[in-house]
């Protein structure tokens, strides 16, 4: 996840804040890669889970990018690497809040493609009992164990089972960043819906789409 989080904060640009819903976040293939991870990630709140990504890889992995140029302007040549390590402890503090916003970017993508994942387990599990009734954590891990299915209230770490009726089917869950995403399916419309909310119900997820993770 380091890699790709700290690439977009280099390459980091504008973009509008809502998201197709027929698709998936438009991203590059380093952000994406950051998506489809699973990196283990400690804290009750976003600060101490991006202080725990800080302290398991992503200082160094942001030294390594900038000690070679490929984050920010790099070091001058011929600098010892006692003065590299203090230029660079200059440097992150001045993007601090880049990097931050790249990391929650990184973290909103990872959670809407646990939605991607979990919505496609749904999909198949409708195909075979004519709708989403009977779709538990059970029937979801039968179809994809990737997915840490759970009824239990929106939290980090696992996507949430909040409706699955014969029509309809809506998980929630939360981004290591703090942002709580919804993502909902009516066999009836036969296409997904998507929200940031924490929705209760189909109905009630959609309308605001999803904030795209492209932009600066």
């Amino acid at each position: 996840m380091a890699a790709s989080v700290l690439w977009a904060a280099a390459c980091s640009s504008s973009g509008s804040n809502t998201a197709d819903s027929s698709k998936g976040p438009d991203a590059t293939p380093l952000e994406t890669s950051a998506a489809t991870s699973s990196p283990v990630l400690k804290g009750d709140t976003p600060d101490e889970r991006f202080q725990s990504w800080l302290d398991t890889g992503g200082r160094e992995e942001a030294y390594q990018l900038w000690s070679t140029g490929q984050l920010g302007d790099g070091p001058p040549p011929g600098v010892s690497e006692e003065q590299k390590q203090d230029l660079f402890e200059t440097w992150l503090e001045a993007n601090f809040d880049r990097i931050r916003a790249a990391w929650d970017r990184a973290s909103i993508m990872h959670a809407q493609s646990d939605l991607h994942l979990a919505m496609a387990a749904a999909l198949v599990f409708s195909t075979e009992h004519e709708g989403f009734e009977g779709f538990s954590p059970k029937e979801g891990r039968k179809l994809d164990r990737s997915v840490s299915f759970t009824t239990s209230r929106t939290r980090f770490g696992a996507v949430s089972i909040r409706q699955a009726d014969r029509a309809s089917i809506m998980f929630t869950t939360e981004s290591a960043s703090g942002a709580i995403l919804c993502m909902a399916w009516t066999l009836s419309e036969d296409h997904a819906s998507f929200g940031m909310v924490d929705a209760r119900t189909a109905a009630e997820c959609g309308g605001g789409g999803w904030i795209e993770t492209n932009g600066g």
